[in-house]
C-alpha cells in the first residue's frame, strides 16, 4: 500500500499560519515527526499521517478546535497555494527547472 504525502507548500502555509497564532512550531513539527528542512526543498512531500498529528497537536496546544480556520490578516495553506499558482503552469509547461 503506498503512503499518503502532503505537499510542503501546502505545509509551509500552516506553519505560517500556526506561528501567527503563536504557537511554537519549531516544537509542534518535532512533536508531529515533521522534518521542517522539506518545507524548503523543491517538490517536497511529507506524509500526511504526519500532518493530521500536526492538526491535532495544535489544536491541543491552542485551546482552538477551530484552528484551521482561517484567521483574518492570517496566512493560510489556500493563501500560500495561490500565490504560487503562476509557477506551477510554467513548470508543467516545461519552463521551469522545477515545481516549487
Amino acid at each position: 500500500m503506498s503512503k499518503r504525502t502532503t505537499s510542503a507548500v501546502w505545509v509551509r502555509g500552516i506553519a505560517e499560519m500556526l506561528a501567527a497564532e503563536g504557537l511554537d512550531v519549531e516544537q509542534l513539527f518535532a512533536a508531529a515527526k515533521i522534518d521542517a528542512t522539506m518545507l524548503d526543498k523543491p517538490g517536497g512531500r511529507l506524509p500526511s499521517e504526519n500532518i493530521s498529528h500536526l492538526w491535532e497537536l495544535a489544536v491541543q496546544k491552542s485551546g482552538n478546535p477551530a484552528l484551521s480556520l482561517a484567521q483574518p490578516g492570517a496566512s493560510s495553506p489556500a493563501r500560500s497555494a495561490r500565490r504560487r499558482l503562476p509557477y506551477a503552469g510554467r513548470c508543467l509547461r516545461g519552463r521551469q527547472g522545477w515545481c516549487g
